[in-house]
């Protein structure tokens, strides 16, 4: 008995000292981490869904170091100047807007392992009296965020429910809304979820940033030489409002493009530029400004097409800036690529009735090109539709040293034709005979990232000299080390169609009225416009694709008897075992 007793003593004198030991560890290691709760893990998934890219790393550690000196002297209350995010996906919701809430909470929670200066919280916007749900209502609408309605199936029928798929992030009074939602498009519900999953990372990071630049960016779109007018890129320029300001800047009325602006877009000119405007373009590339060039070499459309009669013959397009892109290292040829991979229009087969009856074809100078590079802009991205593209040699030669990658090209059937040749509708039935296409692939969309020499090195002119000196900028003949422009074949890309010139509704970028198909135009141009400003390699986290491991329904259904058994029968053994295997030890070890 005595035994027992010393046993029992020692047993609990020994569990006090354990006690004592972790209580003193905990607060060591909190006090050592500044009183931070965090946490780790391990990442061990084939597509490392639950690791940050090393682009969002960057700008949390920035915030981190940011946040910790501007509470350096605040009593020791570091969370008192952090970031808190305020999730609006709360409530009763189908089970898709459940998998976005834990998607979205394992996201911050990874976060939260980087960082300790993030707090979040889930809150149900239509919580509360009639009154309150419509205040509230009102604050978010301010915040530019809008609900989305849904059915939800109830005991007593369906009823009409709606939900907020928003997050706001906020820190040193500053609010930013987060659309966790993507738009459907003509996607499904469970695609568009996927691609919504996928982007939760790109979209947080990307709120940080700006929470950290403390600066909107600025998209600027070329005019005075018949580029695509503000109707004809009012998809675009919708989609990037929320993140970027934008506007129209005309060369021919400015002495110089300000370095405010991050981003010029040259879209599908059709007159030349004069020699002080490219001038101006050439000295904001040198002093880090970054260009998207969407140029038509060759002036010819479906439109075109239509109203001159049976043949059409294109022209080159004169825009005077070849010995600009030359000098940057790429040449627009002057023809056309023609593709088995391409999209679909209608011509009239004959008639019914005293009606037309129309057919779709394959228009081989639309050309549906897939990306093989793994680039952030273009990785995992679906088909874009390219009309009457060039292609884009890449073979120029430059004083300075520039990468060049290549982001779309046509398909190896394919062919070039150079101009003058004479178009029509005829060219539909030339896919028939697939030895017409063996020349391909052909560059389409060439991305050139370096330092760019200037092409008026040696040849600047007093008149350009003065000019400079009037705002106070010296003539620069190398750009810096991270000079990106992108080299687009097709003026078009960024067009959408106008359904209503009256009303000025205008179909999606990317939508094809005639096959019913939505391509991917507007997601390659906003993923562009996003790297051209990218400094901390957030895009990477845009191409970050979590891969859906779907139940085999078949083999679930043959299998289902004995997957039951095991997950029934197995934890009962495990039991036993582990019962008998304690109960032979307590034996042995108390015979002794």
């Amino acid at each position: 008995m005595k035994m027992k007793q010393s046993r029992k003593i020692t047993a609990f004198i020994n569990l006090g000292l354990l006690l004592i030991v972790l209580f003193f560890v905990n607060v060591l290691v909190n006090s050592s981490l500044g009183g931070l709760r965090r946490y780790t893990f391990f990442d061990l998934t084939e597509d490392k869904r639950f690791s940050l890219t090393p682009g969002t790393e960057l700008i949390l550690e920035k915030m981190t170091e940011r946040i910790e000196n501007s509470n350096a002297g605040v009593d020791g209350d570091f969370e008192q100047g952090g970031i808190f995010v305020q999730v609006l996906l709360e409530g009763d919701f189908p089970a898709n807007f459940k998998r976005l809430q834990e998607a979205t909470r394992e996201l911050l929670d990874e976060f939260r392992v980087q960082t300790g200066v993030i707090e979040y919280a889930f809150m149900d916007v239509n919580d509360g009296t009639p009154e309150e749900v419509t205040e509230r209502v009102e604050s978010l609408g301010n915040l530019g965020v809008t609900p989305t309605m849904f059915r939800l199936k109830e005991v007593s029928g369906t009823a009409e429910r709606v939900v907020f798929p928003w997050a706001i992030v906020r820190y040193g009074g500053v609010s930013i809304p987060v659309n966790l939602l993507e738009e459907q498009g003509q996607q499904g519900a469970d695609a568009v979820l996927n691609k919504s999953i996928n982007l939760l990372e790109f979209k947080f990071a990307q709120a940080i940033r700006k929470l950290y630049d403390n600066r909107r960016q600025v998209v600027a779109f070329t005019s005075g030489h018949g580029e695509l007018t503000e109707l004809e890129t009012k998809d675009l320029r919708r989609t990037i409002r929320p993140n970027y300001d934008h506007g129209t800047i005309s060369l021919a009325e400015s002495t110089y493009i300000p370095q405010e602006i991050d981003v010029v877009v040259v879209a599908k000119p059709q007159r030349p530029f004069s020699e002080r405007e490219k001038f101006q373009l050439d000295q904001y590339v040198m002093n880090g400004g970054k260009v998207i060039w969407l140029i038509d070499k060759v002036g010819v459309s479906l439109d075109s097409l239509g109203m001159t009669g049976p043949t059409f013959v294109p022209r080159e397009v004169q825009t005077g800036l070849d010995d600009l892109f030359f000098k940057y290292g790429v040449r627009f040829e002057p023809g056309l690529i023609r593709d088995l991979q391409s999209s679909q229009f209608p011509l009239v087969v004959g008639q019914s009735g005293g009606q037309p009856q129309m057919e779709l074809f394959n228009w081989p100078y639309h050309v549906l090109a897939v990306s093989a590079s793994e680039h952030p802009t273009v990785k995992s991205l679906d088909q874009v539709d390219f009309q009457f593209p060039s292609k884009i040699d890449t073979t120029i030669q430059t004083k300075t040293n520039l990468k060049k990658t290549v982001l779309f090209s046509s398909s190896v059937n394919s062919n070039e034709q150079f101009i003058p040749i004479r178009l029509s509708f005829d060219a539909v039935h030339s896919v028939a005979d697939p030895n017409l296409f063996r020349g391909g692939p052909y560059p389409l969309a060439v991305l050139v990232e370096g330092v760019f020499p200037s092409l008026y090195e040696n040849r600047i002119t007093a008149e350009m000299e003065n000019g400079l000196a009037s705002i106070g900028q010296e003539f620069k003949t190398r750009s810096d080390d991270n000079g990106k422009m992108l080299f687009v074949s097709d003026g078009d890309l960024a067009a959408n169609v106008i359904s209503d010139m009256e009303n000025e509704r205008v179909y999606p970028l990317g939508y094809n009225r005639y096959d019913k198909r939505q391509y991917a135009n507007k997601d390659f141009l906003v993923n562009a416009i996003e790297y051209m400003m990218d400094d901390y390699g957030l895009i990477e986290s845009r191409g970050k694709e979590l891969k859906l491991r779907l139940l085999n329904v078949q083999k679930a259904r043959d299998e289902k008897t004995f997957w039951q058994s095991i997950n029934l029968l197995l934890p009962l053994a495990f039991i036993c075992v582990v019962g008998l295997a304690f109960f032979f030890w307590r034996k042995v070890n108390f015979s002794k």
